[in-house]
């Protein structure tokens, strides 16, 4: 994009996630999929740095245009254990650093590293030795909330740091069908992921932005704390009985625990591949169904008696697993997110129930599934598809409306199957912080 004004046009045939300039402008540094790349200014002769376990994200050249670093982002690894990595600019000596974060810049002077960690900027020193090359010094953390701060960006006289702040909170609300409004539920409070109990008495749900689960009556009294930094609760599930939460922490536990307070249970302990999640209880309350991924991503089933772990045949890549509330059906998505699959427990077959893909939730007497439905670049719709029939109605239209969250697309519903969602509520502003050296 020209500046300060004209049309925007493409940069030679690259595809990439992230892109950035060297510092004379001659060359651009960009990645795409696990690949690190660096080209001429105008796209060409692009060759491959490097290939990395992850996605290669906030690439920046350090001052002198020698050396990059970016962070890789992972799936199944919290933001704050993310990898900062190093590499030439001809592609050798890649290393990971010795911290943890993400988003990092370096001072104009090429003295000071600045990058994210948790909700606060930190600052990694840094100075070059004749005989031992760059030399690291000891991070330091130069902000403490309550703000989430990132994106340092050093002003070009070294005395400034312009730093993203963010307030982050959600609106959890009600859509009223007949006067087609959303209004809020439980005050409208920053929280989500909401389910309602087996006796549709109580509601479990988890709260944003720190993920502690709570229960609490459909009224909202009786408030109960279930979970404690640093679990990272999602997707609170209700045991047929009533008696327990079944909870992801997310990315790589499982746990239970029970729903008047007590210490959280980890389900299958031990050393598991990198990502377990979308725990759902069967009827019978002795199994539980959710996602794992290892060599591939796929469904199992849990006997929670004998801890014997199955894979549901045929849901080799797909996630997002939900159960109807009788049992018999589990929809999920396809990794490729192009559909909405169907699983038959009794034929033990599988079918195509929508094209697309988003959030799931059954409706009370398993005869509907509600969808946050996605196809490609459309809006979303919050959408009803009958089951086993699959005819599709729209619910609500999603395009004007700003949805937020851990999971923005995240629909649960009420007793009487009304659909509760979770609106965007942050505030953003830049910040100006005075850097002080010692």
């Amino acid at each position: 994009m020209p500046l300060p004004v004209g049309s925007p046009h493409r940069v030679g045939d690259i595809v990439a996630e992230d892109a950035c300039w060297s510092p004379d402008g001659r060359h651009l540094a960009f990645s795409h999929k696990r690949d690190l790349f660096v080209a001429k200014s105008d796209g060409t002769e692009a060759r491959k740095l490097a290939t990395v376990t992850g996605s290669p994200y906030w690439i920046r050249f350090s001052p002198d245009g020698n050396r990059l670093r970016f962070t890789v982002l992972t799936f199944d690894t919290h933001p704050e254990e993310f990898d900062i990595m190093e590499i030439g600019a001809d592609g050798k000596e890649l290393h990971r650093l010795p911290i943890h974060g993400c988003c990092g810049t370096w001072s104009a002077d090429g003295q000071y590293y600045f990058y994210q960690k948790n909700r606060d900027v930190w600052v990694l020193p840094e100075r070059r030795s004749i005989i031992r090359g760059i030399e690291l010094g000891t991070p330091v953390q130069l902000t403490a909330g309550p703000i989430t701060f990132g994106a340092p960006t050093p002003g070009a006289d070294a005395k400034q740091l312009f730093v993203a702040g963010n307030q982050p909170r959600i609106e959890l609300v009600h859509y009223e069908s007949k006067s087609n409004q959303l209004v809020p539920f439980l005050g409208g409070i920053s929280a989500g992921e909401l389910e309602v109990s087996p006796d549709g008495q109580w509601v479990a749900y988890t709260t944003y932005p720190d993920s502690t689960l709570w229960r609490s009556k459909l009224d909202g009294s009786g408030r109960l704390q279930l979970t404690f930094a640093p679990i990272n609760a999602h997707e609170p599930r209700w045991s047929p009985d009533g008696k327990q939460i079944l909870f992801t922490d997310v990315p790589r536990k499982i746990f239970v625990v029970p729903a008047n307070g007590g210490t959280p249970q980890q389900l299958m302990p031990g050393d598991h591949p990198t990502l377990i999640g979308a725990g759902e209880w069967l009827p019978d309350g002795n199994s539980i169904v959710f996602v794992m991924r290892s060599d591939k991503q796929a469904i199992y089933r849990l006997n929670l008696k004998n801890q014997q772990i199955s894979k549901v045949p045929g849901s080799d890549h797909m996630y997002g697993a939900r159960l109807s509330r009788t049992g018999r059906y589990l929809t999920a998505i396809t990794t490729d997110n192009t559909k909405v699959m169907l699983y038959d427990f009794q034929t033990e077959r599988w079918s195509e129930l929508a094209q697309g893909f988003g959030s799931i939730v059954w409706s009370h007497d398993s005869k509907f599934v509600y969808l946050q439905l996605k196809q490609g670049t459309q809006p979303a719709d919050l959408v009803r598809i009958s089951v086993p029939g699959g005819t599709m109605e729209r619910v609500l239209d999603l395009k004007d409306i700003t949805l937020g969250g851990f999971w923005s697309d995240w629909i649960s519903l009420l007793p009487d199957d009304s659909p509760l969602l979770m609106l965007e509520r942050s505030r953003q502003e830049i910040y100006r912080l005075e850097l002080q050296y010692r």
